[in-house]
């Protein structure tokens, strides 16, 4: 039951924040220009900021993975470690996956 609420509430959340206008103007512009580092930023959250599992499944290295979020961070100055930080981006890389799809299913 608390996986379903947390489910629902993250839901929420992420339908609120693709509503508003505002958006983190240099993470949007890197996911929307830079399909290498918004993949990989989406993979390092699908594995729970774990850079072992998301270069596992990614198939790459680890240092890789560290070396691509490493820039990601160095190029919209977020802080993973940050839970603010974090919370941003996933909600910025939830909405960018959804448009990938509408995308994907548009062609």
């Amino acid at each position: 039951m608390d996986d379903f609420e947390a489910e629902i509430l993250f839901h929420d959340a992420v339908e609120n924040f693709t509503t508003a206008a505002f958006r983190h103007r240099s993470l949007w512009a890197l996911l929307r220009d830079d399909a290498e580092l918004a993949v990989t930023l989406r993979a390092f959250f699908d594995a729970s900021l774990d850079v072992a599992e998301c270069a596992k499944r990614m198939q790459l290295h680890k240092n890789t993975v560290y070396y691509r979020i490493g820039k990601v961070s160095r190029i919209t100055d977020l802080d993973f470690g940050n839970p603010r930080h974090s919370l941003v981006a996933l909600l910025h890389v939830q909405e960018w996956a959804g448009t990938q799809k509408e995308h994907v299913g548009q062609k």
